[in-house]
């Protein structure tokens, strides 16, 4: 099962969201569709009730974005291909905001994109980046319908490291986060759940108008999947299995569950 988000629904966590990304490191990984409706945006918000300091989203221009506010020239990336409407996106950012040259990456449906090919910043980055207090939110903000989401989630998982290439391009073929639990500080276990509550890694979560749907098929890849994207970068069979000794899920096609 997936969540649907229509208008202002949302969902939080219980963890503090900068609190747990201290000092400035970062991954995060969604599985995502959303509706293709022009103007819709599909955000993750580290912020609640007000303008997001970190989130990725799908703006008016169908364009899918990572922005981060900073105190005077917010940070915003874009991944140079168009999303499509309908279609699972497994999406992982690696960011260090310690600094206003620093650029993310990113890895989508197992390829890696890096500023300059594939991904591209859209203004130039300056002062220092600005932290909230609240929980990890995905959802409305209330702020404008603007931030508002139109689509599916599936699942969405926050790391206060920047993890390796291996694992990146493995959560972004979709191997689920739950696979990957050191240095995870908040984990929406959504994929598989088909009641209306969320219990997150850290505690019960707000649950705001989201309701459980199917979700589109997606693969949860084999070790034969897997292993030819991490040899790309480096990797090798042997590190997922000494790594995680658990195994990887086999190739299931998953609908609706």
């Amino acid at each position: 099962m997936a969540r649907d988000y229509d208008g202002s629904d949302y969902l939080r966590g219980t963890a503090n969201a900068h609190g747990a990304l201290s000092p400035a490191l970062r991954t995060t990984v969604v599985t995502f569709s959303y509706d293709g409706s022009a103007g819709t945006m599909w955000e993750l918000a580290t912020s609640f009730g007000g303008s997001a300091t970190e989130r990725i989203d799908v703006d008016g221009a169908i364009l899918l974005n990572y922005v981060r506010l900073f105190s005077t020239t917010n940070g915003v990336w874009r991944w140079d291909t168009t999303p499509v409407a309908s279609t699972v996106y497994h999406f992982v950012v690696s960011y260090d905001d310690g600094s206003s040259s620093n650029h993310p990456i990113f890895y989508i449906n197992g390829v890696k994109y890096t500023e300059g090919s594939g991904m591209t910043r859209r203004f130039t980055t300056s002062g220092t980046a600005v932290s909230g207090g609240d929980s990890f939110t995905t959802g409305a903000l209330n702020d404008g319908v603007s931030d508002f989401i139109t689509g599916q989630q599936q699942e969405l998982a926050w790391w206060n490291v920047i993890l390796p290439d291996e694992i990146c391009l493995a959560l972004s073929l979709g191997y689920s986060p739950k696979f990957f639990p050191t240095d995870r500080v908040e984990y929406f276990p959504l994929l598989g759940n088909n009641t209306e509550s969320v219990d997150s890694a850290n505690g019960l979560d707000t649950n705001s108008g989201t309701t459980v749907i199917d979700h589109l098929p997606t693969i949860y890849p084999s070790r034969q999947q897997i292993i030819p994207a991490v040899a790309a970068v480096g990797g090798a069979e042997e590190f997922l299995s000494r790594m995680y000794p658990q195994g990887v899920m086999r190739g299931v096609m998953r609908g609706a569950a």
